[in-house]
């Protein structure tokens, strides 16, 4: 994918090795075993993404000619994001994106047990496995990095890059922070008074 950008904000992106860019996660070797009905004339997956991202249409194009050139047809489905936070649409792949304030490993975990999307999908639909994570998480006994490491090793997530986002501003602005979703929330902001 990253190789498929424009050469203007390629330095800003950094394959992905985990959820927080200091961990290193993958899956894990298993038997090959294709998602596709072998009487099927041609392979299709369907990619949700939200609509309140205005990368996400340049990543959905760069995924599809790749894709495309593997003999896989990668159809987007965008969604208003209430639908896509709560996992509402019958697809096989998320799109998204996430930002993760201080403390960020506190916040993985948290995150990870408690976004509708998530819940639905960290697991494979075993609800046992996830019931067994939140009551680990809840008396400490698992990291956000294990449950990282487990979900990235099973399949069910997969960072893809870290996008080091820059923002021009008066070197005396103050107070500018990232939301969840990676955008800059503002309202907090204020100028430093000058000498």
């Amino acid at each position: 994918i990253l190789q498929h950008l424009s050469e203007a904000i390629r330095p800003f992106w950094v394959p992905g090795g985990s959820l927080l860019s200091s961990w290193f996660h993958t899956i894990e070797a298993g038997p090959a075993c294709s998602p596709f009905i072998s009487s099927s004339p041609y392979a299709k997956l369907r990619l949700a993404y939200h609509d309140q991202h205005p990368e996400f249409p340049m990543l959905l194009d760069i995924m599809q000619e790749i894709m495309r050139q593997q003999g896989i047809l990668l159809e987007g489905v965008e969604l208003n994001y209430d639908d896509w936070a709560n996992g509402k649409a019958n697809v096989d792949l998320w799109l998204g994106t996430v930002n993760f304030p201080i403390p960020e490993e506190w916040n993985v975990g948290t995150w990870l047990l408690g976004s509708p999307l998530l819940r639905h999908a960290i697991s494979g639909g075993d609800d046992a496995l996830l019931a067994q994570w939140e009551t680990q998480w809840h008396a400490e006994t698992i990291s956000a990095e294990q449950l990282v490491r487990e979900t990235t090793r099973s399949g069910w997530l997969q960072p893809l890059f870290h996008h080091w986002m820059r923002l021009k501003s008066p070197d005396r602005a103050r107070g500018i922070h990232l939301n969840n979703l990676g955008w800059f929330d503002f309202r907090s902001t204020w100028i430093e008074p000058g000498p």
